[in-house]
């Protein structure tokens, strides 16, 4: 029984995360020049068609930021509400309902109902945080901006600094080693789906120069540029940048060390 309740999870869980609402917006309503503006930046050096990125900040580029959250909220429920379905009503002792998660981020990713070319999971590992613990999605992406443009001075580590902050956040929240697996696995997910990014990037910028593949760069992730701006003028103050780190850095220690005593 272990094994088919493992089975269902995983099932459901990758079924949903295959129902791509960017991708059926931008199918169904999306005009050809519509696609062509948020094409995968791999096009830009190969001269193919152009193959549109099925992500909510494609909606949002698209038709403007309240179809782009109105988009990201629904992704985030296809996951989550499994997720809640599992953790209270179905198995409220087990952890199935991270299974659902870790196979819906996938299948957001690589959905098979849209030949495999999904998003990257950003909006569908945040409304699965919120059913592990609702506090944390609140506080991860703050934190994550402050350990990547105040303490490591990196747009991308910026970006990304949620998916690292996620698991001191929930091991001093929990101390459930289980947790810590469930982050393994929605960031394997996500580090994967970028790596052909990262692939088009490099030959963008062999090919064609910096100033191209930074552009493609600030299509592929949301406020790429305006992070690698405020970067700059950190690294522009001199030796007060590294004020700002240690700043920044003792501020995220001090969150973690009382973290634990929140009584909620």
């Amino acid at each position: 029984m272990v094994w088919l309740e493992i089975g269902l999870a995983i099932a459901i869980g990758y079924l949903l995360g295959s129902i791509s609402f960017p991708g059926i917006a931008i199918r169904l309503f999306a005009s050809d020049e519509q696609k062509g503006v948020i094409q995968h930046p791999s096009t830009q050096s190969e001269g193919e068609s152009y193959e549109p990125m099925y992500g909510a900040y494609s909606t949002n580029r698209i038709w403007g930021p309240k179809v782009g959250i109105g988009i990201s909220l629904l992704d985030m429920l296809k996951v989550a509400l499994p997720m809640w379905i599992f953790k209270v009503y179905l198995f409220p002792t087990e952890y199935y309902y991270l299974l659902v998660s870790v196979a819906g981020v996938f299948g957001h990713n690589w959905p098979v109902f849209f030949k495999f070319k999904g998003g990257r999971g950003a909006a569908v590992t945040i409304g699965s945080l919120f059913v592990i613990d609702w506090l944390g999605p609140i506080a991860v992406i703050p934190l994550g901006t402050i350990l990547g443009l105040l303490v490591l001075r990196d747009a991308g580590l910026t970006y990304l600094g949620f998916t690292v902050i996620m698991f001191p956040w929930l091991w001093f929240r929990f101390f459930d080693p289980i947790l810590l697996l469930w982050v393994l696995g929605v960031d394997i997910a996500l580090y994967l789906s970028i790596i052909p990014d990262i692939k088009s990037v490099r030959r963008i910028e062999k090919e064609k120069g910096s100033e191209l593949a930074d552009e493609a760069v600030n299509e592929l992730t949301p406020g790429t540029r305006e992070m690698r701006r405020l970067v700059d003028r950190i690294d522009a103050l001199g030796n007060v940048k590294y004020v700002i780190s240690l700043l920044g850095l003792l501020i995220l220690v001090v969150i973690f060390w009382y973290l634990p005593l929140l009584p909620f």
